[in-house]
């Protein structure tokens, strides 16, 4: 209208000479001003205006959408039933902990949360065009990729603003039973290295699908192939590696004690890779999203290369530059750096273990009757260096002229053997032999030392070792330890699995004898290698830690910044010790010149003193009806929860911070 005015306006000053040359000018700069305000103008604040409305009107249209509600009333169901039944263990309840709230969120909706993301991808994409109001939109002078981002990002702040009405629901619940330390942060941490990451990944590949497809519900068919059906194609092709399956990555599992644990690094890489896949995948999707009339995905492509701005096809190929550089990275920790071997080659090696060594079963191996610990834990590089001697003595009838071990893959390993060569050293099936000259008469001792190693190297596949942690380390002398001899434990035990190898069915028990020698005296623990024996460790680690071996504790002290024990045996043992390092909180009580012990996280004190009640009853109890306790100390030492058991070793007790610590005995009648 202001076009047309000033039009002829312009054209009547024109035709009558006696208007002033100043209103011409004026005019003519009016008609100016009006057609400059015609040209649009793609700034980035146009853009950011651009991307709040599309934003806006597909976010709107996400809530609105009654099948969203059916699935927010589904999942919310879940949730409450899962969360009405409380956390048992053993017939009690634990307490609503953070990481067990978290744990019922994810098993309860992460599947609701899926469907939304796949259904709406669909949805969002298809939305103009069902409306029949894709031309009009299509036509209006927008980018694609800012319409793209707009609508991935819809779907993500839906899912993510579901998560957090269900952490408000998790919380509410906690409240409600009276436990007060709600850690906001963990919910939040957890939120944006798990959730949100896994969201926006899988938010970007699914609208990718959608535009490449170029139909919604083929589309849909593809989105739930690659999501469920591909995990399965992989473990046919007995391919593991996260780098293949989209938006995998290692698993962090929280822990009051360690945090969210080893998994952290290689999930922050991962969530990087992942990330950037999901900006390429939004971006090729803006250049080829289908303008106006449905076009075959040749054409959009030809399209693409022409109508595609140089800024935008620089700004595609800088972000896969990246991508590959990060891609590289992410393979050399996982894939050279900590390299692993499929299912299908370990079953195979441990058929070829079994068919190699299975001739060397009844061999005479000297056994470890005396053995010295010199342990180095330094928790905040993950690193443990262990110095093992031993005293090996023949207790057999014969001489004995080799040792036959089979080493750890964890852990690197130099051995000391006097008067010893090398005479085998398989490094694919981890089997060596060395040769005694002279030979080990029977009732002669060696002494050997054997120096163990674990070092973290940079990130792996999966979660990686749960025993050596920055708080919380716990790991055993067999985690260290070569084992001597033949190891039946490696043998395949499946009895398809056999015969699928031409392999003989495995022997479960050995046979009842009439006068039972060798079998009635291998334990179930050394096979025999070892009896019950002295035991002796140095033990150091941080100096903002403790360290705990079995036995007594005969000194401690600093040194170099670190804190130094020496643990001693009471009695001898079974030849089975493990070695904790964390945080601890300490509550002592004696009796009867037995030093009882509990050593807690700061968090988990509430049944402390009730564990000391329990100690000092059983040890009342057992000594009066089955004999005396033979340690000076009677330690209960809280792990972290990646492993949720209970182990009993000279005077120690390990105790997983998943039940025991966390058990609600409020109620004493219940």
């Amino acid at each position: 209208i202001l076009l047309t005015v000033s039009y002829f306006r312009f054209s009547f000053l024109e035709k009558n000479k006696t208007v002033k040359k100043e209103k011409e000018i004026k005019v003519d700069k009016q008609v100016s001003f009006t057609l400059s305000k015609l040209v649009p103008e793609f700034s980035p604040s146009t853009e950011w205006i651009q991307f709040k409305s599309f934003f806006t009107i597909n976010f709107i249209s996400i809530i609105k959408s009654a099948t969203f509600k059916i699935l927010v009333v589904f999942s919310a169901i879940l949730l409450v039933s899962g969360l009405w039944g409380g956390f048992e263990y053993f017939g009690l309840q634990s307490y609503p902990l953070t990481y067990e709230i978290m744990g019922t969120i994810n098993a309860s909706t992460m599947m609701f949360l899926i469907i939304i993301l796949v259904f709406f991808s669909g949805e969002l994409i298809w939305r103009d065009r069902d409306s029949k109001i894709n031309e009009v939109i299509d036509a209006s002078p927008h980018t694609s990729i800012i319409s793209m981002f707009a609508k991935s990002l819809s779907l993500v702040a839906v899912v993510s603003l579901l998560n957090w009405f269900f952490i408000l629901c998790g919380i509410g619940y906690q409240l409600a039973h009276g436990f007060t330390r709600i850690e906001l942060g963990v919910y939040f941490i957890d939120f944006i290295a798990s959730k949100l990451a896994l969201y926006f990944i899988w938010a970007g590949a699914l609208v990718l699908i959608q535009v490449l497809v170029n139909n919604k519900y083929i589309g849909y068919f593809v989105s739930i192939l690659v999501l469920f059906l591909w995990e399965i194609l992989m473990s046919m092709l007995d391919l593991s590696s996260n780098m293949l399956s989209i938006a995998s990555g290692p698993g962090m599992r929280y822990s009051d004690m360690s945090g969210f644990g080893p998994g952290v690094l290689g999930s922050n890489w991962f969530n990087l890779y992942w990330g950037l896949f999901s900006v390429i995948a939004l971006m090729i999707a803006g250049s080829l999203w289908n303008r106006g009339t449905v076009s075959p995905l040749f054409d959009r492509i030809k399209t693409a290369r022409k109508q595609v701005s140089k800024k935008f096809q620089f700004l595609i190929a800088g972000t896969t530059v990246v991508w590959i550089l990060v891609a590289g990275f992410v393979y050399y920790n996982t894939q050279i750096l900590n390299a692993y071997d499929s299912s299908d080659v370990v079953e195979e090696a441990r058929v070829a273990y079994e068919k190699t060594y299975k001739k060397y079963a009844d061999v005479d191996l000297p056994k470890i009757t005396d053995v010295k610990y010199y342990v180095d834990i330094f928790p905040e590089e993950r690193n443990v260096n262990v110095k093992t001697v031993m005293v090996l003595t023949n207790e057999s009838d014969s001489p004995i002229d080799s040792i036959h071990y089979n080493l750890s893959d964890a852990w690197k390993q130099e051995f000391t053997i006097p008067n010893s060569k090398i005479v085998l050293d398989d490094t694919e099936l981890d089997y060596r032999i060395y040769e005694i000259s002279p030979s080990i008469q029977p009732g002669e001792s060696i002494e050997i030392e054997i120096v163990s190693k674990y070092i973290t190297k940079g990130f792996k596949n999966g979660t990686g070792s749960t025993s050596v942690l920055k708080n919380g380390t716990f790991f055993n002398n067999f985690d260290f330890t070569p084992t001597m001899g033949y190891n039946s434990g490696v043998e395949l035990s499946e009895k398809s699995t056999r015969k699928k190898y031409d392999l003989a069915p495995k022997e479960r028990m050995a046979k009842l004898e009439e006068n039972c020698t060798t079998n009635c005296m291998g334990n179930y623990l050394t096979n025999g290698h070892s009896d019950y024996i002295n035991a002796e460790t140095f033990i150091s680690t941080s100096l903002d830690q403790t360290a705990i071996a079995p036995g007594s504790l005969v000194k401690q002290w600093e040194e170099n910044g670190r804190n130094y024990y020496h643990y001693k045996v009471d009695h001898e043992s079974q030849n089975f010790y493990a070695f904790i390092s964390a945080r601890y909180e300490k509550k002592t009580r004696e009796w009867n010149g037995v030093d009882i012990e509990v050593y807690y996280d700061e968090k988990h004190g509430v049944n402390v003193d009730m564990m000391l009640d329990a100690v000092e009853r059983s040890l009342q109890y057992y000594s009066d009806n089955f004999g005396p306790y033979y340690h000076k100390q009677c330690r209960v030492i809280e792990f972290p929860r990646y492993a949720t058991f209970a182990q009993a070793f000279p005077g120690s007790m390990p105790y997983s911070e998943a039940f025991g610590f966390v058990v609600n005995l409020e109620d004493e009648n219940d």
